[in-house]
């Protein structure tokens, strides 16, 4: 089956970013393959097929993956195929500490930044630049929105993004318990600290 999307990430610093990827790019019409998700049959067998068979090679870059040999593998494998278009999307603001071996495959690349408040409107962005790539629109239920729709959101959910914390050598927005549809244990809100011994997202589906 042909893939638009092969997601290569780190998994034990950024499993959380590359879930939030890929569900919106999947809500975008994007088909995506990630492990351990879409893994069949041997790891590295399932990973060589899902890579020979995609358009777009993104790559969720941070020190930790620009270190990891197992990523190192992929990029060498799809750096190799000239049909695949590789996209580096940084999530980790120490660009300087990537490691010589991963900058030697996207040095040259255009990559897009993930660091910069808030990673939603970033992993927007990055989902606009797939469709140009794949050479599609965004998906007409998307654009058709209403402005009214729109300002009702903005002003329900103004406090969600209320800072940003760098967790686990990356960034990432805390939601704030007032959004129905996301739950999350911040460790500090308005400069008062909380104990946090983990980070806990959980994504109830819309029914």
């Amino acid at each position: 089956m042909k893939i638009d999307v092969f997601v290569s990430y780190h998994n034990d610093s950024s499993r959380n970013i590359a879930d939030l990827v890929v569900s919106r790019l999947e809500g975008a019409g994007v088909r995506c393959w990630y492990a351990p998700r879409d893994v069949e049959g041997s790891y590295a067998g399932s990973i060589k097929r899902a890579i020979d068979n995609c358009s777009i090679f993104l790559l969720l870059l941070n020190k930790a993956a620009s270190n990891s040999p197992h990523v190192l593998n992929e990029l060498e494998l799809a750096h190799e195929n000239r049909n695949i278009k590789i996209i580096p999307f940084h999530i980790d603001d120490k660009k300087s500490d990537m490691s010589d071996d991963v900058n030697y495959y996207i040095s040259r690349i255009h990559w897009i930044d993930g660091t910069s408040p808030t990673i939603f409107e970033r992993i927007d962005e990055l989902t606009q630049k797939v469709l140009d790539a794949l050479g599609r629109p965004l998906p007409s239920n998307e654009n058709n929105v209403s402005q009214e729709e729109t300002q009702s959101q903005n002003e329900d959910h103004s406090s969600l993004f209320e800072y940003t914390e760098l967790y686990h050598d990356y960034r990432i927005e805390t939601l704030l318990p007032t959004d129905k549809n996301h739950i999350v244990i911040p460790s500090s809100y308005n400069g008062k600290p909380f104990v946090l011994l983990t980070t806990v997202l959980l994504v109830i589906a819309k029914r």
